[in-house]
């Protein structure tokens, strides 16, 4: 006797919404929601077949791209102490060049910046540095307890 296959209920099928053509209806949205210079044929071909779709201000590109308000960054106020680093030492070997780099950088705006180094070679001394050039604020992720203690004593 062989085992009964089990048996899905049609509520717990896996279904999407599909559109005439059968396409999903995720990808047809992204066709035709994508700005009209950058719509692919595809998404043409959609608009053609559908007029009234393609006036609306989404899709024709009248409505402007949504940007949120961010109001400009106040200067320190008295209240904000600047960050001044105390050290003994002085960028050596390739940390001047990273340090320049990093500020250069944040300078632009780049959002996304990583300092790679291997183990004791002035990661964090380097990046004391550029928060002391900058004076931004700043987040240190430590993985463990024991480099939370180091970067809390330095």
């Amino acid at each position: 006797m062989s085992a009964a296959k089990p048996r899905v209920l049609p509520a717990l099928r896996y279904s999407s919404a599909r559109s005439e053509s059968g396409e999903s209806m995720t990808a047809v949205l992204g066709a035709l929601l994508a700005r009209p210079e950058q719509r692919t044929k595809k998404g043409w071909e959609l608009l053609s077949r559908e007029p009234m779709m393609a006036n609306h201000p989404l899709v024709s590109g009248a409505m402007p791209v949504f940007r949120p308000h961010r109001p400009p960054r106040p200067e320190k106020s008295e209240g904000g102490i600047p960050f001044r680093l105390v050290s003994d030492f002085e960028p050596k070997g390739d940390q001047p060049q990273a340090i320049e780099e990093l500020v250069a950088g944040i300078n632009r705006h780049e959002r996304d910046q990583v300092l790679l180094g291997v183990t004791g070679s002035g990661k964090t001394f380097t990046m004391a540095n550029v928060i002391a050039r900058t004076q931004r604020p700043a987040l240190i992720l430590a993985p463990n307890k024991t480099l939370a203690a180091q970067l809390y004593g330095e």
